[in-house]
């Protein structure tokens, strides 16, 4: 029997959804900036800039035009909360997707795998810091529901509605190329003859076209503007083709052989863990799905085969249309256990106790309102610089993103040059922080001529233009060389350890030494001592209970400037100073420990 949209039962259940996710949601919620890309992306749509590619112009405006909503509120807190009901709605959705599939009619069996699933540890880590897969998880659910309104129902509107949700979703993130095998599939077997597949392509395709035209063209013009985040800066068609494909990704594309094989391994492990019982639902309710489970495999296997070939660290993210998709199986499962009697005791576990446990599995995980090491670390390093300090880095996650957004939004320490290393090997990076800052040189000294001539050829398709590496040692060199006397000039601990003992890409001005401050070593013209005082390198909590590979990184950075500032105090007689900097270095061993 076919649930009425407004009856009781099915109002009930999505209010007792909501709320539970509203509250778990809501006590997990990060409540400062994140690792990665957080800090990049609140920036983009406080300002509005242009994010890293793709681009994502939907998340962008969308995050913009909330920001000016709510003007009067904090732009973190802004981003915050609409990544969280993005999530949230997200999972209200998928519900009403479960409810229009044919014979799951029950909504507390829909809400309970909804439930199951927003739960879930992949969905519910994006629920919680900001980046664009919230978004694209309520798109994702969006565009699954009308999905199977125009398969189920056929009809000109419905394959339109399709249409508008396809545009949005290759707008926010193009991984929703995996959708278009399982869509191409739909299409095909909701008709019986070519004739009205034609009138179904032609109600998609206008609309799934023109929004991302639209949508990425604003974005084209809003790099036109200089704003002051613009990441590849497409203004230019050549540059605007090489962010949307994510030219600069492909190195990471279908790369090592074996490495596709490791990748769907390592998915295929982690499902247990991200669905718990769930997942034996899942893959139970298959049996019993019907034929339109030939449609959930196709989604499935097309998303874990292509995220598979990218070779990225976090990844994770890249799979959830492929989990999602389990939804339906797991759902199908359910009803058939409700029919057995008595179905009342099936209902309540399979609808409350499953995401209970889920809750429980998770919570540790993805608690991310008491985790603001991150946001601690990037502000107090960039308080930490001298007066119109010089910074080369190339810790993105962890110090580049957020100061993005702490430098641009929040107006922190503007006299200071921050200059991630890797990006200087792009000819828009160098552009912008050269135009944008006059102690770098400015575009006319022949070391920045030289290296941007390298970079523009490369871009332009030259596997390793001859001389590249040449260049960019001689740009980075002749900066150091030119700043160094009279400003300070800092290097990341990362580039000491590793890139100047090896004497590759950052070189040292004859002469010079490298002293540890606060959280950098600075680049000194003579031996005399530079003092610090201790206060400006404190330690502050990491978190515990969970193996977190950033605050591995960073208590890697940290112990080894500190150790270094130990040296330093002896070397030059104050052993006072050197047992005050040997016991904050013993409080990071003890955090280690």
């Amino acid at each position: 029997m076919v649930i009425a949209r407004l009856s009781r039962p099915l109002v009930l259940s999505y209010l007792i959804h909501g709320f539970i996710l509203l509250l778990v949601y809501g006590l997990t919620m990060a409540q400062s900036i994140q690792e990665i890309d957080s800090g990049e992306l609140m920036a983009v749509q406080a300002l509005p800039g242009v994010a890293h590619p793709t681009g994502y112009p939907l998340f962008t405006w969308l995050g913009f035009l909330v920001q000016k909503l709510f003007i009067f509120v904090q732009p973190m807190w802004v981003s915050h909360g609409l990544n969280v009901a993005c999530a949230l709605l997200g999972s209200l959705v998928l519900q009403r997707f479960v409810l229009s599939w044919p014979k799951l009619q029950n909504p507390w069996i829909a809400a309970g795998a909804a439930l199951t699933f927003s739960l879930s540890l992949r969905y519910w880590e994006q629920a919680t810091a900001v980046e664009v897969h919230a978004l694209q998880m309520l798109l994702l659910a969006l565009w699954m529901w009308r999905l199977l309104e125009a398969w189920n129902h056929g009809q000109k509107r419905n394959w339109i509605w399709l249409g508008l949700i396809t545009g949005l979703v290759f707008s926010n993130h193009l991984i929703s190329i995996v959708l278009l095998p399982g869509l191409a599939y739909v299409w095909f077997v909701a008709h019986k003859d070519w004739k009205g597949r034609w009138r179904s392509f032609q109600s998609l395709i206008g609309p799934a076209v023109l929004i991302p035209i639209a949508l990425y063209g604003s974005m084209m013009a809003l790099a036109s503007s200089d704003p002051l985040v613009n990441w590849g800066d497409p203004s230019e068609w050549d540059r605007f083709y090489r962010h949307v494909s994510g030219w600069q990704y492909r190195v990471w594309m279908f790369g090592e052989e074996g490495a596709l094989g490791q990748q769907m391994r390592l998915f295929l492990r982690g499902l247990p863990i991200d669905l718990g019982l769930g997942l034996l639902f899942g893959l139970a309710g298959f049996m019993v799905a019907g034929k339109k489970a030939i449609w959930v495999g196709i989604q499935a296997i097309s998303c874990m085969v292509y995220a598979s070939s990218y070779q990225i660290h976090d990844i994770e993210p890249y799979y959830l249309s492929a989990t999602v998709a389990l939804i339906i199986p797991t759902a199908a499962a359910w009803h058939y256990l409700s029919k057995l009697k008595p179905s009342w005791t099936w209902i309540p576990l399979i609808s409350f106790v499953l995401p209970a446990l889920s809750v429980q599995q998770h919570w540790e995980r993805c608690d991310r309102s008491d985790r603001d090491f991150i946001e601690v670390y990037a502000r107090s390093a960039l308080q930490s610089l001298p007066e119109n300090s010089i910074v080369l880095t190339r810790q993105w996650d962890i110090f580049l993103s957020p100061c993005l957004y702490l430098q641009e939004v929040e107006g922190l320490r503007p006299d200071v040059v921050v200059l991630g290393k890797e990006l200087l090997r792009r000819s828009w990076y160098l552009e912008q922080k050269v135009k944008r800052y006059p102690s770098l040189g400015g575009d006319n000294s022949p070391e920045y001529k030289a290296l941007h001539e390298k970079l523009l050829e490369f871009e332009s398709g030259t596997p390793s233009p001859e001389g590249i590496q040449q260049a960019y040692e001689a740009w980075i060199g002749g900066v150091i060389q030119a700043n160094y006397k009279t400003k300070p000039v800092m290097l990341g601990p990362e580039l000491v350890a590793e890139e100047m003992s090896r004497r590759v890409d950052v070189p040292k001005p004859p002469g010079s030494l490298l002293v540890p401050h606060a959280f950098f070593f600075v680049v000194s013209a003579d031996s005399s001592y530079i003092p610090l005082s201790i206060s400006e390198a404190e330690p502050f909590d990491l978190p515990e209970g969970r193996d977190n590979k950033f605050a591995k990184s960073l208590l890697g950075l940290r112990k080894n400037l500190i150790s270094n500032r130990v040296g330093y105090e002896d070397f030059y007689k104050f052993p006072e100073k050197g047992d005050a900097w040997q016991s904050l270095n013993e409080k990071y061993q003890n955090m280690e420990d």
